[in-house]
């Protein structure tokens, strides 16, 4: 789900009548909208009607629907001035209701249809009405080829394949061999020199390798079959994938500490600048040339870097250090770690603030696209989730809805079985 809309409630009063097997409460309301998509308030008028029927036992949770409706006024994310009107019809007892949305909005006219689910919660006495856009399922073909129809058929034909890539790295003063799993898609000829990739880095989670992603145990949702079948049914563009290391090598995955690992991620940016991109991109046909000081930067459109969990976080390092180099970013189950002095962390709005001052004198600071993702039962679900929002809150033109979508799973938890689920709604939107 990614959250659209965030109404803080005020109740006015109500009225209710009662009769002999149903009772009906209407509760007059206003609100104010603040999210990333919309700013407004609603405008007089605003009422929820319950109907309810007697409970089936003393105590009981009564049976009945419930059905508000509103309209907002306010500016989208572009500084239009627009209404949002909002029927948000829901059953007493179920987690979620059911909006219907209708807005003069061209910016959000994609909300004029019927994918969206509603949640009322109350955050420290206030209420809170949050509105999201449901996201589709994985589709069982992709999930399991058993479960293909015959007119997919052809699709299962169009295989990628993943190769070892070596390549030498200098960490901390000492050159080391250094390797990285790739994928190339369906089709892909070394000798067509004229046909050009994009190309995707992506980094493991602590403790992982460079395996994790595209060789993950059975029983997951395996990457390659997602990239395969997006491909070959036309949803993305074909892309060649690198799976590399944050540690000096796969052997040594286990015996480094923490502070190793963090710092390892904070620097790897260094190492794709220096060593990663300029020998896997002219192993491959990608669209860096390696002509000229500012081939990498020519080039940063076509790149794209993200990574689950402390792979995430190496993500955001790059996006601080060497915006420069790549150009989009997936974040996946993973927040950006900042210290004080005395190596304590900090929290999420300090954090966005440093993110903040570090792109500020870039030239690229309001030229990159966010994808970030993770799940209400992920370890990092709450701390991403807070950085998202402290980077919103700072309005800042450099994280806008225009360049930073947010995307959560309802029940989603800290493994690569979802983190590839993200992916399936990712990889189509990188180069759309």
């Amino acid at each position: 789900m990614i959250e659209i809309l965030r109404i803080l409630i005020t109740i006015l009063g109500s009225a209710m009548v009662q009769g002999p097997e149903q009772g009906v409460n209407m509760i007059s309301f206003n609100g104010d909208a603040d999210s990333p998509y919309f700013v407004g308030k609603t405008l007089p008028g605003g009422v929820d009607t319950q109907n309810y029927f007697k409970s089936a036992g003393e105590g009981q949770m009564p049976s009945g629907s419930l059905s508000a409706r509103y309209i907002l006024e306010g500016t989208d994310y572009t500084g239009e001035k627009c209404k949002i009107y909002i029927e948000n019809n829901g059953k007493f007892g179920e987690p979620f209701t059911h909006p219907r949305i209708t807005t003069d909005s061209k910016a959000l006219a994609s909300l004029n249809k019927d994918n969206l689910l509603g949640k009322l919660d109350n955050e420290n006495g206030k209420l809170i009405i949050r509105i999201y856009e449901k996201l589709t399922e994985v589709p069982q073909c992709v999930r399991n080829a058993e479960s293909c129809k015959k007119d997919e058929a052809n699709c299962e034909k169009k295989e990628g394949r993943i190769e070892q890539f070596n390549y030498t790295a200098k960490m901390n003063g000492k050159k080391c061999k250094k390797r990285a799993q790739v994928y190339l898609p369906y089709g892909y000829d070394a000798k067509d020199k004229a046909t050009k990739y994009n190309v995707l880095y992506l980094m493991h989670g602590g403790g992982d390798n460079t395996t994790s992603f595209l060789t993950p145990p059975k029983d997951w949702l395996p990457l390659k079959r997602v990239l395969d079948r997006l491909i070959a049914q036309g949803k993305m563009q074909p892309i060649i994938v690198v799976c590399p290391t944050f540690y000096q090598d796969d052997q040594n995955i286990g015996k480094n500490r923490m502070e190793d690992a963090i710092a390892q991620t904070r620097d790897f940016n260094k190492e794709l600048r220096n060593y990663l991109i300029p020998t896997v991109e002219k192993a491959y046909n990608s669209y860096y040339t390696g002509k000229g000081k500012n081939a990498i930067e020519e080039s940063r459109s076509h790149r794209a870097f993200g990574g689950f969990s402390m792979g995430a976080l190496c993500t955001w390092y790059q996006l601080a250090y060497d915006v420069a180099a790549v150009s989009r970013f997936l974040p996946l189950s993973g927040d950006l770690w900042t210290y004080d002095a005395e190596n304590n962390k900090l929290p999420a709005d300090v954090s966005a603030k440093w993110l903040c001052l570090q792109l500020k004198e870039s030239p690229y600071a309001n030229d990159f696209q966010i994808f970030a993702y993770t799940g209400t039962e992920d370890i990092a679900g709450k701390p991403e989730t807070e950085l998202i929002n402290a980077l919103y809150n700072m309005n800042s033109p450099m994280f806008s809805p225009k360049n930073m979508q947010f995307g959560v799973k309802q029940g989603g938890q800290h493994f690569y079985g979802h983190i590839n689920e993200y992916l399936y709604h990712a990889l189509p939107l990188l180069w759309k």
